[in-house]
């Protein structure tokens, strides 16, 4: 985890000098992405779809839910074949944003977390929370990066990891973006396309 600390890092360093006529912020979006999830013990990548919604409440505070669906057609030694390892999950929680300046916030959230995974007739149900605090911000007028490190608790399985998202808006509300999550387990990427309106997008 310690070359994943050094690009929070890096990144926590591009985005404070962001330049102040940059657009604004916003919490209000809808973000739909293709995933793949490389886990350290499975041979074969775990692929699939997400979807993030995210809903301003006031100037600092928004509430947001994500869900993802992957699969991997993975060994199953107990009946000798390859089936699929379907896993899902699901989060729902509150955020609140700290403005460093116009264009730069210091966020916190929380959220419950639900996990479900079925492989070879087996099928495993676990929740739990998931905090994570981070720093959002527009180094240039189209271009947006946010960086946050997480801890995850699955019914006292607890994991750390460290994510980094880019997103480049090719229309003002319309974004293509990129992201990565990286954690002791395993590594997960996105690629995806982001819808942003609300308040802080129309005030400009």
């Amino acid at each position: 985890m310690r070359w994943s600390i050094s690009l929070f890092l890096a990144v926590l360093v591009t985005c404070l000098p962001a330049v102040t006529r940059a657009d604004p912020l916003s919490y209000t979006y809808v973000e739909v992405a293709y995933l793949s999830t490389d886990l350290d013990d499975v041979n074969n990548s775990f692929e699939g779809a997400g979807v993030r919604l995210s809903l301003e409440l006031t100037d600092e505070l928004y509430l947001f839910g994500s869900y993802a669906d992957q699969s991997a057609d993975v060994y199953s030694w107990v009946y000798d074949e390859v089936s699929s390892f379907d896993v899902q999950s699901y989060a729902v929680g509150l955020g609140y944003a700290w403005p460093v300046s116009d264009v730069v916030d210091v966020y916190g959230q929380a959220a419950y977390v639900d996990g479900q995974a079925e492989w070879s007739g087996i099928e495993v149900d676990e929740n739990g929370y998931a905090v994570a605090i981070g720093l959002r911000g527009r180094p240039s007028n189209r271009f947006e990066l946010d960086t946050a490190v997480s801890y995850t608790d699955l019914d006292d399985e607890a994991q750390a990891a460290v994510g980094v998202a880019a997103h480049w808006y090719f229309t003002d509300y319309l974004a293509v973006g990129l992201n990565v999550s990286l954690s002791e387990r395993g590594q997960t990427y996105g690629a995806g396309l982001r819808w942003a309106w609300g308040r802080n997008r129309d005030e400009r």
